[in-house]
């Protein structure tokens, strides 16, 4: 029955074995914290908290009534506020640890005592508060009979009370620690005997099944040693499962049969590669003299590449050479334009000088003809004075003669400018039409000058082309050549391969096949 399931099921099994072991033993585990844990609050708030609370309250009781008394005896009146200030702290913190215990849950065992205790707490309370309201109000002789006749018995009282509560509540704290123990170790027992238990039978169980993979895994490595010392491809592993070891003995098997077939192909493959290698190197001899002749016209063809490339740079050389002198031609023209420009200009300037001159020249006229009149006037004047304006008379003649004579020479002087500046613009026409005659040859030599460097770029791109078809040659011819080295060596390997296969055809011949039908 075992062998009939698989590996897989009876790790799973194996697996789930310690998987229940460990979900008992935790669930154990958590089961015995939870109780541990409801024992140990239930312990504290029950026993602990109320005894540490009585305790607490009735010591800071205590501490007052010792505070009071340390008061009562000294007669420093500096420290008496801080006495009271301490005693009234004390106070509030005993009455809240006392109210913990007091609301604290209790055993049965103690209600009574609990009582008692809090009856006496009350009246100690009751006759220390009026012990201290004593003190404060000065009255010492007072406080000191209330603190002797009253405060003490019930002191007392309340002390007995609180020894017996203490203890019993202490003592039941032990009682439950001692259980909380023992618990402890049965739990830890239980969980000690089921881990051994279930380890033991986990544990057996894993045994028996790595025992039986390992017979039957045994059974498939000594097969794999037989064939790998004796090369018999008929051994075969033992089939005695139905699991995942069984497969892997039939997937053994089988490969054991694929590898013999495989083998018995390999024997006629190796003849066929023979054939083919010897077939092989034949047509690698007659490929080899046809790539030489082709390395041969490749050479041809890249030295005439390398002639036509030389013309074309020597071409691309001269062209740059006439964009040269072309550009040169053209900054000769745009200078000659320049400079005929600024002859145009000085020819304007030239006009414009001549025709202020000619204004001058008619305000100086006018300026006679005025002076010729004023004189005129001025004879009549001297020739209505008679004998005394002779002389003025005379004066004025010959001013009247020099202002006919200046305006004469200025006549003169304006004829003679309007015949320059007639020249003057009949010069400025000429230059202006040379100048734009030479704007003509400016225009047309820059034209040459854009039609020699489409030229000589052209050249250029021409040279680049034929150089890169020259390259592209010397390539093909490089290419060619290694062709050429590679059909040999491919030649050699076809030799080499036939020789392999008469190698792997004796290696072959080791192997023990079965007949394959």
């Amino acid at each position: 029955m075992s062998g009939s399931l698989s590996l897989k099921t009876r790790l799973t099994c194996v697996l789930f074995l310690l998987g229940v072991l460990c979900i008992v033993i935790a669930g154990i585990g958590i089961k015995g914290i939870q109780n541990a844990n409801a024992r140990a609050q239930r312990t504290y708030d029950t026993l602990t908290r109320p005894a540490q609370a009585i305790e607490s309250s009735y010591i800071m009781t205590l501490t007052e009534g010792i505070q009071l008394m340390e008061g009562l005896a000294s007669n420093d009146e500096s420290t008496k506020q801080q006495r009271l200030d301490f005693i009234a702290q004390l106070q509030k913190d005993s009455d809240s640890q006392f109210a913990e215990f007091r609301n604290s849950p209790k055993d049965d065992s103690i209600k009574d005592v609990s009582s008692r205790i809090e009856q006496d707490h009350a009246k100690f309370t009751e006759v220390l508060q009026r012990a201290v309201e004593l003190f404060r109000e000065g009255k010492t002789a007072d406080a000191l009979s209330v603190e002797g006749s009253d405060l003490r018995p019930y002191g007392i009282a309340l002390f007995k009370g609180v020894v017996q509560i203490s203890s019993t509540l202490r003592g039941q704290e032990k009682a439950a620690n001692e259980h909380d123990l023992a618990a402890y170790r049965h739990m830890m027992t239980i969980m000690t005997a089921i881990l051994v238990v279930g380890g033991l039978i986990a544990g057996g169980y894993a045994w028996a099944q790595l025992r039986g993979v390992g017979f039957s895994i045994g059974g498939i490595q000594k097969a794999l040693q037989e064939v790998s010392e004796t090369l018999d491809l008929t051994r075969r592993a033992p089939v005695e499962r139905m699991d995942e070891i069984g497969l892997m003995a039939r997937a053994f098997n089988h490969l054991m049969d694929r590898v013999s077939g495989v083998m018995t192909t390999v024997h006629g493959a190796v003849e066929s590669v023979a054939t083919a290698s010897r077939e092989i190197a034949s047509g690698n001899t007659d490929l080899s003299s046809r790539t030489e002749q082709q390395a041969a016209s490749l050479e041809e063809t890249s030295a005439s590449m390398e002639e036509l490339t030389g013309t074309v740079r020597q071409n691309a050389e001269s062209a740059r050479q006439a964009a040269v002198l072309a550009a040169s031609a053209s900054e000769a023209a745009n200078h000659g334009n320049d400079v005929v420009s600024l002859a145009v200009g000085t020819m304007q300037e030239i006009s414009e000088s001549s025709a202020r001159i000619a204004d001058i020249t008619g305000m100086i006229e006018g300026i006679a003809f005025q002076t010729n009149i004023l004189a005129l006037n001025a004879a009549v004047e001297a020739a209505r004075a008679g004998e005394q304006g002779r002389g003025f008379a005379v004066v004025a003649g010959e001013v009247r003669s020099l202002a006919q004579r200046a305006a004469g020479a200025a006549k003169e002087i304006k004829d003679l400018i309007g015949a320059s500046v007639e020249r003057v613009e009949a010069g400025a026409r000429q230059v202006h039409e040379a100048g734009n005659t030479i704007n003509e040859i400016v225009q047309s030599v820059t034209k040459v000058t854009d039609l020699v460097r489409e030229i000589a770029a052209a050249s250029e791109e021409q040279n680049k082309g034929i150089s890169q078809v020259g390259q592209a040659v010397t390539q093909m011819d490089q290419v060619t050549q290694q062709n050429a080295a590679l059909v040999e060596q491919a030649a050699a390997a076809a030799q080499s391969m036939e020789g392999q296969a008469r190698s792997l055809r004796e290696a072959v011949a080791v192997f023990k096949v079965g007949i394959v039908g």
